[in-house]
């Protein structure tokens, strides 16, 4: 867990975000940097930004989404549903109209 690269401080990151074992990270970093209310501050605003702010507005985003899509595919199934019923009784409609007609023309 450090910086060294782009791809360990994404992990770094990611670990911070979903907060496991923050304290133990925070605590190595500032062990290596030194400076520790800057890093604790860094990793405090770091969270406070991914996690309260960004994340909540993700999600808020998905189930926006979720919801309005919802509402139209229910919409879309009901409008169906009464497609199929018609057609249905459109088609018996039609065979027993057309076994009437046989039966008069036999």
């Amino acid at each position: 867990m450090n910086f060294n690269d782009f791809g360990a401080a994404i992990i770094v990151l990611f670990q911070q975000m979903v907060v496991n074992n923050w304290w133990v990270v925070v605590n190595m970093i500032t062990d290596v940097v030194g400076h520790a209310i800057l890093v604790r501050l860094w990793f405090v605003s770091f969270w406070v930004i991914t996690v309260l702010i960004l994340v909540n507005i993700m999600v808020a985003i998905v189930l926006e989404i979720y919801g309005s899509v919802s509402a139209e595919v229910d919409v879309k199934f009901d409008k169906q549903v009464a497609q199929m019923k018609l057609y249905k009784m459109l088609r018996d409609d039609d065979t027993e109209t057309m076994k009437k007609k046989l039966e008069e023309a036999s």
